[in-house]
């Protein structure tokens, strides 16, 4: 789980103090942690979703308890990351990324009297990253933030929107079908 959370972190510390401060030397550094921390993270994240598997197809553990607790932390430590960065952008992401998942559940529940309307996540994902690039790009100008920060911010962001929103349509999948 750290390693999953330090990757946009670095990206942040690349862009900030490597890029902007001209220090190669400390890129092949950076560099080499950052490719690392992936490769742990990449392993990790298998090795989650083999456990998921063998437990659910065990039947030890219900695939929606499984679902939330493999999802929830990831969730929290984002939103808890994103507030302390910038806590108005992190508000805003949450009540957008809520008002794209009421969206979806609307167009999607079952009822007797229709099928349920097919909508991408790719719009609300778009408009929803736009939002935080733009915003940011904002606050970058003004110097509230730094470039660094806008990068790793919207890392978390889409991060925090495509788990939120995957596991919402996952889960009215299973209640419509």
């Amino acid at each position: 789980m750290v390693f999953w959370l330090l990757i946009p972190l670095l990206i942040q510390v690349i862009i900030d103090k490597v890029i902007v401060q001209n220090s190669p030397d400390t890129l092949s550094v950076l560099g080499l942690f950052l490719l690392i921390s992936s490769l742990i993270t990449s392993g990790v994240e298998i090795g989650l979703a083999t456990l998921t598997t063998i437990l659910i197809r065990s039947a030890l553990v219900s695939e929606f308890f499984l679902r939330i607790a493999n999802t929830l932390p990831k969730v929290l430590a984002i939103v808890v990351v994103m507030f302390v960065y910038y806590p108005l952008m992190a508000g805003a992401s949450i009540i957008l990324t809520a008002l794209a998942g009421g969206t979806y559940y609307l167009l999607n529940r079952k009822d007797s009297s229709s099928q349920p309307l097919p909508l991408s996540f790719r719009l609300p994902l778009t408009l929803i990253f736009i939002f935080v690039v733009w915003y940011g790009s904002s606050l970058v100008l003004e110097g509230d933030l730094s470039l660094g920060q806008l990068i790793a911010l919207s890392i978390f962001n889409i991060q925090f929107v495509s788990l939120v929103l995957s596991h919402l349509a996952t889960t009215l999948a299973r209640r419509i079908s």
